[in-house]
């Protein structure tokens, strides 16, 4: 018998209304999650306003937020 593990249908999410959705954030707060809660998101270069965000990092910090939210637990 064969196990196969699903897989994120993407693997880098584009802008900050997808991001946000992925993330269960609201969009308008983006950057406050950003700049105060390290949200694990990049740009392509400075002049671009294209914000990025892998599966695994925006995952990751789920996560993270959980453990601070419910203490270790």
């Amino acid at each position: 018998m064969s196990t196969t593990t699903s897989q994120p249908s993407l693997l880098v999410y584009r802008g900050v209304k997808e991001i946000s959705e992925v993330a269960g954030i609201n969009p308008k707060r983006f950057r406050h999650y950003v700049e105060r809660l390290g949200l694990p998101v990049f740009k392509v270069d400075e002049e671009s306003n294209v914000w990025l965000a892998t599966h695994e990092d925006v995952a990751r910090w789920i996560e993270e937020r959980k453990r601070v939210y419910f203490g270790g637990k």
